[in-house]
């Protein structure tokens, strides 16, 4: 008994306990004839009160509210003491029923008694949210104002759904439409329904999804409802969706993506059942129902479930966004503070919604590129009891301000050498994942202006780089934080060159940094004989050389430079499919080598091949210098070569030596390109014979 008027209190307040007095507080007497005497005064009292607030309960018995054992005691305590008036006589019967009737007669009056104190109490109240929660119109553009102002911190629109939805409910014109046999509340519930409905099946995501292969066949489209009633045209579950939906937005992608909008049989309602359980489950709702008594409702069971959404469903509405600014793969963390304003202890349940790829944790919360964090987290007031709370939910939304670099590698090779290594790449994050690889010339610092490009479409282009990556992403197992990256490294032109690779999963994204550094190489050592005959017959010997001196060498400068050539074709071959090497292979260092990767590239060019593009160059003027600034040998200052395509060809280069240069003199001889992309560099042997 005493749990029923805790019921009470709950729902009524400490008023209960001011109309019971001293009953309330009484502790339960140990005698029979006290004990049961203390009940049934209780009991009218409560009958008294709930009847005073409109409950429909003149035919409860006190008598039939006491469990059967205390039934039969108060039976035979009356007619033993009936003379003595000992007992209240007047509230009990001398009937003596059996336990079966006695029970049937005892639940169908605590059904009444149940039901007529949810009517009184929590279904009456709904019609007066008509009133308390619609602004009034002495406050509608003051409302509106302060809607429009954009905010970091709270969700004006988003928190006014709940009073905008019963304004305009209560200023429709079908709002009467419901049928006359149900009372203002039902029909206000039922207009609220309509309403939401009406509203979201509109919407994109209430859109049929299945797979039709006759072409005949079209797609569902969700129809307008008169719903009148609390059973059949809820029995699909498409409109209690809609009003889930249209509260908690941030289940429709994980839970209400796979609907049948018009169901044609039970196991297709069903299915609209358990989706809708399931979200309701994973927010907690607080209220038991099993889908198949969605598909096979009670009436008063759903108006039960309608009233609680009605309740409940608000407090699932976005209030407050909390945003997180970090750096690219790093960690924020912000206290989030939630008062208390009763005296009773409140355990939260903490929920993180729409977080699947983990980008934020309760403690730790982190943002990653190009896909911003957006996550719903949860207080769930009702889920924990005694003393339950009202629902919280707050918006975690995580920003990148700084694209951070996680990690550099320096590669150091030597010109036109490939040098081909494995990264071993240090991950920021700790879940399994597949990376997929992006690539940028450009340092990373504002994800709205980033020009990026994903690895595969590069490899498909058929144009030599100087960074090639050997695979298209990365995988990294789960508890693991490092991953390995074969990638082949060629210096095609002396220049360092700095690429930034971007990794991007579900699980977040992170940038590092390869710095390519060329260092010299020798092409080739050239061995040149000369023999001293005669004299030398420059005016200046620095200055005035003379094309007839016979102290003029001829050194022999080969046309092509192989290495160039064949880093070059190497890298380009990486590009090709099993098919395209097969064809490439019959051609290679041949004439046409350069006409296929040239015709193979077509219009296709980027910054990549601006380092090569040279290599189709015919004639090159090269820059001579030597090694050695005190040299026997005067260098002509500039050196053509017409043809720089031949294998296997020299080119004479008219050199000067001086009379008293050693029998053995060597030299380091370097031709620079006029535009500076092409590097030789030969190791000069004289000898003097």
């Amino acid at each position: 008994m005493l749990s029923f008027i805790d019921v009470l209190e709950s729902i009524v307040g400490p008023d209960i306990h001011t109309y019971l007095g001293k009953l309330s507080k009484q502790l339960l007497p140990e005698n029979n004839i006290e004990r049961i005497n203390y009940v049934l005064q209780l009991y009218n009292k409560i009958l008294d009160f709930l009847l005073s607030q409109g409950a429909y309960l003149v035919h409860v018995s006190p008598q039939f509210l006491l469990n059967y054992d205390d039934y039969l005691i108060s039976i035979d305590i009356v007619q033993s003491n009936a003379q003595r008036n000992n007992l209240n006589t007047s509230c009990v019967s001398y009937e003596r029923l059996s336990r079966q009737l006695f029970d049937s007669r005892s639940k169908q009056y605590w059904l009444d008694v149940t039901l007529q104190t949810y009517k009184c109490f929590v279904l009456r109240r709904i019609h007066e949210y008509k009133y308390w929660m619609s602004p009034r119109p002495s406050k509608r553009s003051t409302e509106y104002r302060e809607s429009t102002v954009s905010s970091t911190s709270s969700l004006p629109k988003q928190s006014k759904l709940h009073e905008r939805a019963i304004e305009n409910i209560a200023n429709l014109p079908s709002y009467e439409l419901a049928p006359d046999d149900r009372c203002s509340e039902e029909k206000f519930l039922l207009a609220w329904l309509r309403y939401h409905y009406e509203q979201q099946r509109v919407r994109d995501w209430m859109t049929d999804r299945r797979i039709i292969v006759n072409p005949q066949e079209k797609q569902d489209v969700a129809e307008y409802r008169e719903i009148q009633n609390f059973h059949y045209d809820l029995s699909d579950s498409l409109v209690l969706i809609a009003v889930t939906a249209a509260y908690c937005p941030f289940l429709i992608d994980e839970c209400f993506s796979n609907l049948y909008i018009c169901s044609r049989n039970k196991q297709e309602m069903l299915h609209n059942a358990i989706c809708l359980v399931t979200a309701w489950r994973k927010i907690r709702l607080g209220f038991i129902i099993t889908p198949m008594q969605l598909v096979n409702p009670n009436q008063v069971q759903i108006l039960m479930l309608v009233v609680h959404l009605f309740q409940v469903l608000p407090t699932y509405v976005p209030r407050v966004k909390v945003k997180f600014n970090c750096s690219l793969s790093e960690i924020v963390t912000k206290q989030i503070s939630v008062s208390n304003p009763t005296d009773n202890i409140v355990n939260y349940l903490l929920l993180l919604i729409n977080d699947d790829n983990h980008f934020f944790t309760i403690l730790k919360p982190e943002s990653s590129l190009r896909l911003n964090a957006y996550a719903y987290l949860i207080l769930c007031g009702r889920a924990i009891g005694s003393h339950f709370g009202r629902n919280q939910i707050i918006i975690l939304e995580g920003h990148i301000d700084n694209l951070g670099i996680a990690s550099k590698y320096t590669i150091r090779s030597k010109l036109y050498q490939i040098v081909e290594t494995n990264l071993k790449i240090r991950v920021p994050y700790q879940n399994a994942a597949e990376y997929d690889i992006w690539m940028t010339d450009e340092r990373p610092s504002n994800p709205a202006t980033l020009k990026m490009t994903q690895w595969r479409e590069l490899r498909a282009r058929k144009i030599p780089r100087r960074l090639f990556l050997n695979q298209d992403l990365i995988v990294v197992a789960e508890g693991e934080s490092e991953a390995h990256l074969s990638i082949s490294v060629a210096c095609i032109a002396p220049k360092q060159r700095t690429f930034w690779l971007i990794f991007q999963a579900k699980t977040g994204d992170f940038i590092i940094q390869i710095n390519s550094v060329w260092q010299k190489s020798i092409n080739d050592r050239i061995v040149v004989q000369w023999t001293a005959q005669g004299e030398c017959i420059c005016s200046n010997q620095r200055n005035g050389v003379r094309d007839t001196c016979p102290f003029n060498i001829s050194v022999p400068i080969p046309s092509c430079n192989e290495q160039f050539r064949r880093c070059v074709t190497e890298m380009f071959k990486k590009t090709l499919e099993p098919r395209e090497y097969l064809f490439w292979s019959k051609y290679s260092n041949t004439y046409i080598e350069l006409r296929l990767i040239k015709w193979l590239m077509r219009s296709d060019i980027d910054s990549a091949a601006l380092e090569f593009v040279h290599v189709f160059n015919t004639t090159v003027t090269y820059k001579v210098t030597i090694s050695d600034k005190s040299s026997p040998l005067i260098l002509p200052e500039r050196f053509t070569i017409q043809d720089v395509r031949p294998f296997n060809q020299q080119v004479p280069m008219i050199v000067h030596i001086l009379p008293t240069t050693p029998p053995l003199y060597e030299a380091t001889l370097t031709l620079t390109s006029l535009d500076d992309k092409e590097f030789r560099v030969y190791t000069i042997d004289c000898l003097r014979s």
